[in-house]
């Protein structure tokens, strides 16, 4: 029992330097890969900030110290469309648990705001090894602290491909030809048509 009690104070919160979010799922879980939901998000930092590096090599000293030979990281060198690096790193955090959102000065996130990618962000996390599959390391989500917020509104008609037409008006309704062409039930249960 002393070791899961060494084990829980050792786990700290720690927090990652600024950067932009990809793929968040923060106010409600992805189920495309479990059917449980897992909330996530990646955050792409540039590793020319010196508190970046030094966040890269916490994840490396932490991984050396419990898996010698080595294993997985959560982070890997970002490429673009084209398939070429663009010299920045993206970082991986998830958590079976909905993480805490907030601005900058430490408030929660109204429910109905939806963070988007590109947001500008901070990730608290914890860090976690596992032996499994390889081994390796993974940051747990807790919470993020939104710098500069994206907001997420879904898709547009133009990224669907359509563009503005002009519209035909309407033609004005004439009272007197509605009358005429109205037809009403008789009396009998039977509709003229």
């Amino acid at each position: 029992m002393t070791d899961k009690v060494e084990k829980k104070e050792k786990r700290q919160v720690l927090i990652s330097p600024e950067g932009f979010l990809m793929f968040p799922f923060l106010t409600h879980a992805c189920t495309s890969f479990d059917e449980k939901g897992v909330y996530k998000t990646d955050l792409v930092v540039a590793p020319s900030d010196m508190a970046v590096q030094k966040f890269l090599k916490g994840i490396q000293e932490f991984l050396k110290k419990h898996m010698p030979k080595g294993g997985h990281v959560p982070y890997k060198k970002q490429v673009d469309e084209a398939g070429e690096e663009t010299g920045n790193y993206v970082v991986s955090f998830k958590s079976q648990f909905k993480p805490g959102i907030f601005d900058v000065r430490n408030n929660e996130f109204p429910p109905e705001i939806i963070v988007g990618a590109g947001s500008k962000a901070k990730v608290a996390y914890v860090l976690n090894f596992y032996k499994g599959f390889g081994g390796g390391v993974n940051l747990y989500l807790q919470a993020v602290q939104i710098i500069d917020l994206v907001e997420y509104r879904g898709k547009s008609a133009e990224s669907f491909g359509f563009t503005a037409e002009e519209s035909q008006e309407a033609p004005e309704a004439n009272p007197a030809e509605e009358a005429a062409n109205k037809k009403t039930d008789d009396g009998d249960g039977n509709l003229p048509f």
